[in-house]
């Protein structure tokens, strides 16, 4: 047993030598100060984009008043012919209504649509009356709503159109 303590180790030479812990371990991510001296650096780019700090914005609280409906929602008697179109072809008539204000036929076909038109209407010659009211009446009185467009095109003289039967 003493001839295997005499025999040492390489890996085990130095392992109670105290030599190594004086010198510091060598930096790697260190770089020759003539290296750090020629470092340029770019500028960072903008994060957020730039934006006014004074912005407006109009908000309509009030629709402008004017005039009302020359008919009511119920007044369909008043033209029998519009009012027995509506009746028969609505799909058609409404359809119609819409090409005659310049709008695709298929806004005429869905209730959403009707209610565009009436709205769409109503601001351009400045008749009474809020989005809302547009949507219920289109909703829950869509013959009534059409006869009622089309009495007040009639009115205002918008041009006829082959597309509707009346």
């Amino acid at each position: 047993m003493a001839q295997q303590s005499n025999v040492k180790s390489p890996l085990l030479d130095n392992q109670y030598d105290n030599t190594y812990a004086a010198t510091a371990p060598p930096s790697y991510n260190a770089q020759p100060p003539q290296v750090q001296q020629h470092i340029q650096y770019q500028p960072m780019p903008i994060q957020n984009q730039p934006y006014s700090s004074t912005t407006t914005s109009v908000v309509v609280t009030h629709q402008p008043s004017g005039r009302v409906w020359r008919s009511g929602i119920c007044d369909c008697y008043k033209n029998c012919g519009v009012c027995m179109c509506v009746y028969c072809f609505q799909p058609c008539y409404t359809v119609g209504l819409a090409k005659r204000m310049g709008e695709s036929c298929c806004v005429g076909m869905l209730t959403p649509g009707m209610s565009a038109l009436r709205t769409k209407f109503r601001m351009t010659h400045g008749i009474q009356g809020t989005v809302l009211e547009d949507a219920c009446v289109s909703m829950f009185c869509s013959p009534c709503a059409a006869c009622q467009l089309g009495n007040e095109m009639a009115a205002e003289n918008y041009p006829t159109n082959s597309c509707a039967p009346c």
